[in-house]
């Protein structure tokens, strides 16, 4: 099924919170729901069930990363964030409620391997969701400085990455 929830409000409001009145659409799919927020290029994949929920959160560091971080902490949420700069994702988990129930862990997306090692590092046995929300934008000069490949391997195939690295944790998450 598929439902437009839509409400007056809401977004990223200017000191960075989510409102929870933002555009959402909904899809089910057997036990997975996918919810996209038309504020931003987010995916949300979660498994509904029982026990410690921990999401991964990507691009946390800044912007709608770090809000969705500080949104799903005020929810009891245990979160893996990822990033490119470690200094900047310990700045989140610092600003988080419960910040010693979040870990924080420097990868590059667009690298397939650095993720696969953050999740073991990590010790997480399963996965309750996770937010591909990393991304770069910008100017884009063609053929002088052109910067389409970089986007393209951040914004596609890193979030592509960022999946597939995910699935099996979340495939081990208990549904009660």
């Amino acid at each position: 099924s598929c439902t437009d929830d839509k409400q007056s409000g809401g977004g990223i409001q200017p000191n960075g919170r989510i409102e929870k009145s933002a555009t959402t659409k909904r899809v089910h799919w057997h036990s997975v729901e996918f919810a996209a927020k038309f504020f931003g290029a987010i995916f949300l994949i979660t498994l509904d069930g029982i026990v410690e929920k921990t999401i991964v959160v990507t691009g946390a560091g800044h912007g709608i990363g770090k809000a969705i971080a500080k949104l799903l902490s005020d929810q009891n949420y245990a979160l893996l964030l990822l990033g490119r700069d470690l200094t900047h994702l310990e700045n989140t988990r610092l600003s988080l409620k419960n910040s010693s129930m979040h870990h924080c862990y420097s990868c590059d997306i667009r690298q397939a391997e650095q993720i696969h090692k953050a999740l073991t590092e990590s010790g997480v046995q399963s996965l309750y969701a996770v937010v591909a929300n990393a991304g770069i934008g910008g100017e884009n000069h063609y053929l002088k400085e052109d910067s389409w490949q970089k986007i393209i391997d951040t914004n596609l195939t890193g979030t592509y990455y960022t999946i597939q690295e995910c699935l099996p944790y979340l495939k081990k998450y208990v549904v009660g």
